[in-house]
């Protein structure tokens, strides 16, 4: 799912600009993190329980992050978009390393 999202995010940015893909990727995302939380019992389910939330945080994940890097296209001049795009690969990156380290600490 993120590949396909992924294909489109480029189309839906042009149309309805970052900021709107990005909240619609934030929205899939959460979505399958709820079906998660709901679905998910002692028996294990693939289909009726993990496949729904997989597809649809795959679809947010999909055009959350060309948005972000789209963000540094637009808003950065054409001589700095490399910094910037660095910049903002590296702050996603440190931000899942981080996140992931005090997730686990809780």
């Amino acid at each position: 799912m993120a590949i396909v999202s992924l294909t489109l995010a480029g189309r839906l940015i042009g149309r309805a600009g970052v900021g709107a893909v990005a909240a619609t990727g934030a929205t899939l995302y959460a979505m399958g993190i709820v079906v998660w939380l709901f679905r998910i019992g002692p028996q294990p389910d693939y289909l009726a329980d993990f496949l729904p939330g997989q597809l649809l945080t795959g679809a947010g994940v999909g055009l959350v992050f060309p948005s972000l890097s789209a963000v540094a296209g637009l808003a950065l001049p054409s001589h700095r978009w490399g910094a910037g795009s660095a910049l903002i690969n590296t702050a996603r990156q440190l931000g899942t390393v981080l996140g992931t380290a005090v997730l686990t600490m809780i």
